[in-house]
């Protein structure tokens, strides 16, 4: 599972589990924004954390991230079916722009 989904879940904010996981704010955020990957220890410290439900795996590698549905996201698209919308959409609005 994704972290920002297993927060959600679990109705937690980015300020409570930075504090928690003793780490900072921003790093969270580049985290769960995609903009860095979390190193090992914090994966496996995530991992502890939320009891195996957010797994090591899931952090060090986001993109091989199983292609299930995540209905708790709301939407019943796989990850690649997603990219796929998004690439298209991207390509409508350059044509039209």
């Amino acid at each position: 599972m994704e972290l920002r989904t297993w927060m959600k879940l679990k109705g937690i904010t980015q300020k409570e589990l930075s504090y928690d996981l003793n780490i900072r704010q921003a790093t969270l955020s580049m985290i769960l924004s995609g903009k860095q990957m979390a190193k090992t220890d914090l994966a496996a410290k995530i991992e502890e954390y939320t009891s195996g439900e957010v797994t090591r795996m899931d952090m060090l590698y986001p993109e091989s991230y199983n292609d299930e549905i995540d209905l708790s996201l709301g939407t019943p698209l796989t990850r690649s079916l997603q990219k796929d919308i998004l690439n298209r959409l991207k390509t409508i609005n350059k044509k039209n722009f």
